[in-house]
């Protein structure tokens, strides 16, 4: 929820959908969200956590009222607490104080809640302990809190020998046939272009912008515009944070940088952890997905001349600086998935 006061929901927004990416299910309570009724929702659900999001500063302190009201009515469902407005050293003075014995912890981006919602639920007690220590560390200037900055690296131990490689059906590039948009419409995800023009799903604002955007499409389509989409795998394998391609034209080097070590990562991830070292035959693959020109022309036609279409044009529409998408993944991996996506300006 998004605390009383704040209207700002693309944050929200964003952590939820990470969290369902990763088989969480979330109760979404809006925006404006009362400390009463986010205490009423807690005891009708009873979740596994709660998350309080505010971007403005007046958030701040609805936070703490949040957590008070929770706290007198015998809650303790852990609390992560995000957005802008938010901080270590806030949370550790005024929030986490404020709900007693309760867990208040800080999540600084919207993919950590995922990794920190695991952890809690593997062992609560021991990251309770360590959330605790952390931020009275923080309260308390005499007790020295510990140096990250000069904290090694966790990589991630892999078993490479117990791990499944995938092969792929074939190797090198294939061009899959066009595909007009007509059969790409039923796949938007309209969250990302709520999110894009700030507005939720179901108001006025939002049904008006998705008229404009479904009549942009109509002349999109009618302008028999089309989609490619090429893949391509190719043999690999990571030697420290790199990963080796192996092309017809030569091998080449994907440098892959590792994430910072912090208080509460455990394990320093980069993509290279994702394929495996050299002499297990793994793969990497990849996709381009561009399209055939006359979504883009229909895109500057739009921008041209019709001033009201024109940002559903920019946000639905091929941006006329951005001709394709480029994206890849390993095929094998730790028991898991995992994906980078870029994009490509023309």
């Amino acid at each position: 929820a998004t605390v009383k006061g704040d209207v700002h929901d693309i944050g929200k927004n964003i952590a939820a959908v990470v969290l369902r990416c990763n088989n969480f299910e979330v109760i979404d309570l809006g925006v404006q969200v009362e400390a009463q009724t986010i205490a009423d929702a807690v005891r009708n659900h009873q979740p596994d956590f709660i998350g309080l999001s505010g971007l403005i500063s007046p958030s701040l302190g609805e936070m703490v009222n949040v957590a008070t009201t929770l706290r007198e009515a015998g809650i303790s469902t852990p609390i992560f607490v995000g957005g802008a407005a938010t901080s270590e050293l806030h949370t550790a003075l005024k929030i986490a104080p404020a709900y007693g014995d309760g867990i208040v912890v800080r999540v600084a981006d919207a993919s950590q809640n995922p990794v920190i919602a695991s952890r809690l639920l593997k062992d609560r007690h021991g990251e309770r302990e360590r959330i605790w220590q952390a931020q009275e560390a923080l309260r308390n200037p005499e007790i020295e809190p510990q140096d990250t900055s000069r904290r090694e690296a966790v990589r991630p131990i892999i078993d490479w020998d117990k791990e499944k490689i995938v092969a792929p059906s074939f190797t090198g590039t294939n061009t899959l046939e066009e595909v007009s948009v007509a059969k790409i419409r039923p796949f938007i995800n309209w969250i990302y272009f709520y999110n894009c023009w700030n507005v939720t799903g179901g108001t006025a604002a939002a049904n008006e912008l998705h008229r404009d955007a479904e009549e942009l499409l109509e002349r999109i389509i009618g302008s028999e515009a089309t989609m490619r989409c090429r893949t391509g795998f190719f043999n690999a394998y990571s030697e420290d944070n790199n990963i080796h391609i192996e092309t017809d034209l030569g091998e080449v080097d994907l440098p892959t940088p590792r994430q910072k070590p912090t208080e509460s990562r455990k394990e320093c991830h980069a993509l290279a952890d994702y394929i495996a070292p050299q002499g297990y035959n793994d793969h990497i693959g990849w996709f381009c997905c561009y399209d055939r020109g006359k979504t883009t022309a229909t895109n500057f036609r739009i921008r041209s001349t019709d001033r009201q279409l024109r940002p559903s044009a920019t946000a639905i529409a091929l941006r006329p600086t951005c001709r394709s998408n480029i994206g890849m993944a390993a095929l094998s991996g730790p028991s898991r998935t995992l994906g980078v996506c870029t994009r490509r300006t023309a």
